[in-house]
This record gives C-alpha cells, structure tokens and sequence, in this order.
C-alpha cells in the first residue's frame, strides 16, 4: 500500500512538470507569433522562403502525362528492333486479306445457295405442273439462268446451273432411284442407267464443273457453249421434251 502511494506521487509530481512544459511552449509560440505579426517584412521573407522551394506545387499541371509506347510481343522479341513495326504491319496485311477472301467466299456460297433454291423450286414446281409442259418451262428457265451468268462472264456459275439442271432432270425422271443429296455427281452417275449419249453429256458436264470451282482452271465461253449443247441433248436424250 505505500509502495502505491508513492508511485501515485510520482506520477503526479512527473504529469504536473509535462503540463508546466507545455504552457512555457504554448507561451514562446504566441510571443513569437505576435513578434512576426508585429514585423510584416519578417512574415513576407518567411513566406517567400516557403514558396521557394520545390515540395509545394504552385502550377496546375497542363496536358496529359505521356504515356510509354507499348512493348511488342513476347514472340518478337527475336526480331531486330527496326524489322519489329514491319512484321506487325504485314501481320495486319495477311489478316485482311484473308477476311477479304473469307467474305468473298461466303457471298458466293450464299449465291449459291439461292441459285440452287431456285432451280429446286422451278424443278418441282415443273414435276407438279403439266407434266411433259412442265419440264419444259423448268429447263427453259434454267437455260435462261445459265445464259444470263454466261453473258456476264461468269462461265463458272453458268457451268454449275447447268449441272444443277442435269440432277433436277435426273431426279424428277428417276424417282425410284432415291438418290440421296449427300450424294455426289459422280456417284450419281454411277447409280443411274442413263443412255449412253445422256451419260456421255452429264459425264462432260460434270467435268467441267470440277474443273472449274475444283481444279482452279477458269470456265471460257467456248467451253459453256459447248457444255451448253451437252445439257440439251442430255435433256433430250433422258426423255425431255426441250
């Protein structure tokens, strides 16, 4: 219990001297306020004094901060620095160019594909009509289809009209055949007993398409003619009236 006691004084006796210390600094400060008050030179040079140094910004900053260029792929860092832009700039090149092709190459698959639509319609809309009248008006319009791709230039579109109007043939007139759309031309071909002329024709035929959308050789106008008169004698020869 004294022991408590006594340290209770010290801690009195010690909060007693830290307050006395804190009125003598509260003191000082007010007197030296109230001598720089009384001094406005004293208080200009302290606050030139402040400014003059760099830790306090003084201008707002104007513009936008740079930003670094942007470091090239890990997989070119083989490359030398100065070919690095040129790789990239023919790596674009490529990649437009085969989306060109890609666009391309789907407009004509979706031309196609309404072309063949369209044969499929006149085909059947002429096995349902007035029979032998019927064919008649399905293989005049689609001659009429060959003939209006030929006249553009486009010998290879018309070659494939005209195959087109070979299986619409094939298939209203051999309906017992069964002949299953997965089934190529040739096959087709195979499957069928066709005149020997028909056969020759549509074997002509047949050849020129692969040719031309297969084989990368260009269709002409001397070579639709030619398949042009094929498809009318096979049209005649496999029992059409055209």
């Amino acid at each position: 219990m004294v022991r408590f006691t006594v340290f209770l004084g010290l801690l009195r006796g010690l909060a007693g001297r830290l307050a006395a210390a804190a009125l003598l600094g509260v003191a000082l400060t007010h007197g030296a306020m109230a001598a720089a008050t009384d001094d406005p030179d004293a208080v200009r040079r302290a606050a030139e004094d402040v400014l003059a140094g760099d830790r306090i910004q003084q201008e707002m900053p104007s513009g936008r901060p740079e930003r670094p260029p942007p470091e090239p792929p890990s997989w070119l860092e083989w490359i030398p620095e100065g070919l690095a832009d040129i790789v990239q700039l023919l790596m674009w090149i490529v990649i437009i160019v085969v989306g060109i092709v890609l666009i391309g190459y789907l407009t004509n698959e979706v031309a196609g594909y309404k072309r063949r639509e369209r044969m499929r319609n006149g085909a059947e809309g002429g096995a349902a009509g007035n029979g032998a009248d019927g064919a008649d008006g399905a293989v005049r319009t689609s001659l009429t289809e060959a003939d209006r791709l030929a006249q553009a230039g486009r010998f290879g579109e018309a070659l494939h009209v005209l195959l087109l109007c070979c299986l619409g043939e094939l298939r209203r007139r051999h309906l017992d055949a069964q002949l299953a759309p997965s089934l190529t031309s040739r096959e087709i071909l195979a499957r069928l007993s066709l005149p020997e002329r028909a056969a020759a024709a549509f074997a002509a035929i047949v050849a020129a398409v692969e040719l031309s959308h297969f084989g990368g050789r260009p269709a002409d106008a001397g070579q639709y003619d030619a398949r042009r008169a094929d498809f009318l004698l096979f049209a005649d020869e496999s029992g059409s009236t055209a």
